[in-house]
């Protein structure tokens, strides 16, 4: 009877993972094609390009190195193969940032799903946690559907970025870690050593889970050095995973260094609006992303094998440490530190359940439970962006753009204004333009500011906070003969619209 019962468990198991990741499919597929042939996200323009110009000059070298070039090289064979049905694989043509068009929105989605098979790994991992880290399987179920239903993870699964990608990698690196306490063998170092250098190829903060495989070495064999061996084996194939995911680094090592400087800079000097008070705008992120659920973490020590924990705790720890350190934040940099959040949620949840009900299924159940009325918060909110979802936001204010502005009009356009399309408007001035000279408006017919752009100088306290982009602001609203705001009242506001040169 025993056997029956235990594959029925492995059934529901499996069937759990697979609704987990059909879910969260589905929820990422929504909104994959969001915008196009319109691109909002501000990166996007950036790294698609990066791998355009790899294949179109035939060359291995990116030239750019404000994160390494993992991204790129697992690009590179679909844009290949897109180039070939296509027979070109034209740029994406970035207006300001924000504001962008893709000549060939099947090549730009092509990529987005590269990120998205990265994305869906995330969630199918929580089939390896009872198995890596002696759990029983409602936290690996727990964890699959906490990953599949948070909103960050959702949006940024579906854009070509490297921050997803780093996340699946990492979270593959701290599973790993785990392994090794309980099963010290050379092949799970070399596994969690393989999966450190590839997080580190793909985005340079990613590489702080080598503090996990550390931690996971000093519970396993403690800090002899005669039994050094196993990390010594982890720390080369970390490596030479690195390197050879990212060779550029070594190749153009002078440029290598320049873009990481410059990267280490810019966190650390100031990006406007998103600077400042960053750890406690990163606690917020992270509640809001955790919601109640977080809570729920406590519960870990109750677990039997809590020492299999620590590798994730110690990665969370040291990440956020230094994400907080910097001036700059910016909430996709918490997307590396979600799914080992969400592991030990998933695992302190079951320990309650266990310590709330003796009957497995009682006590998994319970575990569900707990799980989905804490995590209530941020999964409302991905079902209210599901159920609003828009293909394109901006389309009434560019079809009004278009209707109303004639073709000689002058235009400044704000960072995140919509694009009107190739060749059919002049544009004077474009990019943060509550930021620009004093002045630059005096020639503009009409300006575009928008809520993602120049709107993070305009929020509460801003007259003490941005002083000079909020009197700019008041001018040009008590200047122009027509303001309107998009969309409508009491949604929130998306775009302002003030022209400037009246009609007599």
């Amino acid at each position: 009877m025993k056997p029956v019962k235990e594959q029925q468990r492995r059934l529901a198991f499996r069937a759990a993972i697979v609704l987990a990741l059909i879910v969260g499919a589905a929820l990422r597929l929504q909104q994959i094609g969001q915008g196009l042939p319109f691109v909002y996200p501000p990166d996007e323009p950036t790294n698609y390009n990066i791998i355009q110009k790899m294949l179109a000059e035939g060359t291995a070298n990116p030239h750019f190195f404000r994160y390494p070039s993992l991204l790129f090289y697992v690009n590179i064979p679909v844009q290949h193969l897109i180039s070939l049905l296509h027979g070109s694989l034209p740029a994406v043509e970035k207006l300001t940032l924000g504001t962008a068009i893709a000549p060939l929105p099947q090549a730009l989605l092509a990529a987005r799903a590269v990120t998205l098979v990265f994305g869906l790994a995330l969630i199918l991992m929580g089939a390896l946690v009872p198995r890596l880290l002696r759990t029983g399987p409602v936290a690996g179920i727990i964890y699959a559907f906490l990953v599949a239903l948070d909103p960050l993870l959702i949006r940024h699964s579906i854009v070509v970025t490297p921050d997803v990608p780093a996340a699946a990698l990492a979270m593959a690196g701290v599973l790993a870690s785990g392994a090794i306490i309980g099963n010290p063998r050379l092949r799970t170092y070399a596994l969690a050593g393989l999966f450190i250098g590839l997080a580190a190829a793909t985005k340079y903060n990613a590489g702080a889970v080598a503090v996990a495989a550390l931690a996971a070495h000093l519970i396993s064999a403690g800090p002899a050095p005669d039994r050094a061996g196993p990390l010594l084996l982890a720390a080369l194939v970390s490596c030479a995973a690195l390197f050879g995911a990212s060779p550029f680094l070594l190749l153009d090592m002078h440029e290598a260094v320049r873009g990481f400087l410059f990267e280490l800079r810019h966190y650390r000097t100031g990006h406007p609006g998103f600077e400042g008070n960053t750890l406690a705008t990163n606690v917020h992120w992270l509640v809001r992303q955790t919601g109640l659920a977080g809570l729920l973490a406590l519960g870990v020590p109750a677990n039997r094998h809590w020492r299999r924990l620590v590798p994730a705790t110690m990665f969370i720890a040291v990440y956020f440490s230094l994400i907080s350190a910097q001036q700059v934040r910016f909430e996709r940099n918490l997307l590396p530190l979600l799914p080992p959040v969400f592991l030990l949620i998933a695992v302190g949840a079951e320990a309650i359940g266990r310590r709330l009900f003796a009957r497995p299924d009682l006590a998994g159940m319970a575990a569900l439970l707990l799980a989905a009325g804490a995590y209530w918060g941020p999964m409302s909110q991905t079902l209210s962006a599901a159920r609003s979802y828009r293909h394109d936001p901006l389309a009434p204010a560019r079809q009004w753009l278009l209707a109303h502005v004639p073709p000689e009009s002058r235009l400044a356009l704000d960072a995140y204004a919509p694009h009107l399309g190739p060749g059919r408007r002049k544009i004077m001035v474009s990019g943060l333009l509550l930021r620009q000279k004093p002045g630059w408006f005096g020639a503009a017919d009409f300006v575009v500011l928008s809520a993602q752009g120049s709107g993070r100088f305009l929020g509460k306290d801003s007259d003490r906070t941005f002083p000079v982009e909020t009197a700019l602001f008041e001018t040009l609203a008590r200047r122009a003969c027509t303001r309107m705001i998009f969309p409508p009242p009491p949604a929130r506001t998306q775009l302002w619209l003030f022209q400037m040169k009246c009609p007599p």
